[in-house]
């Protein structure tokens, strides 16, 4: 069995400091990314730099979240969608596949309940 490789945890912090992600400084080293992670969390009350940067990310992320969310309600579902109580399978199709395909599978769903498919 191998030796554990010795990580410079500041080394690791500095990397991130400057704006690397965890999979560059994590190629750079030569580390796995989970291990830039747990480094990472461990000093992001040490460094205010990288504690700024951390929280600039989570802001965008949570920014992100919500565009994704106003795009899928901006989706116009079908009246005969909403009456066939489909409106959150046509939602979540249309989300990853279009409103086409949404449309298609719903069409699917009704035939299926009634028998025809």
């Amino acid at each position: 069995m191998g030796a554990r490789k010795i990580v410079d945890e500041a080394a690791i912090v500095a990397l991130l400091e400057k704006g690397g992600t965890y999979m560059e400084v994590a190629a750079e080293l030569g580390l796995s990314e989970g291990r830039v992670a747990r480094v990472a969390a461990q000093h992001s009350e040490s460094s205010p730099a990288f504690r700024e940067r951390l929280l600039a990310h989570r802001a965008a992320r949570v920014q992100h979240g919500r565009q994704i969310m106003a795009a899928i309600n901006a989706v116009k579902v079908p009246v005969w969608v909403k009456r066939a109580d489909l409106e959150s399978d046509f939602r979540d199709t249309a989300r990853y596949f279009g409103e086409d395909a949404a449309l298609r599978h719903c069409r699917q769903l009704l035939a299926e309940v009634r028998g025809v498919a």
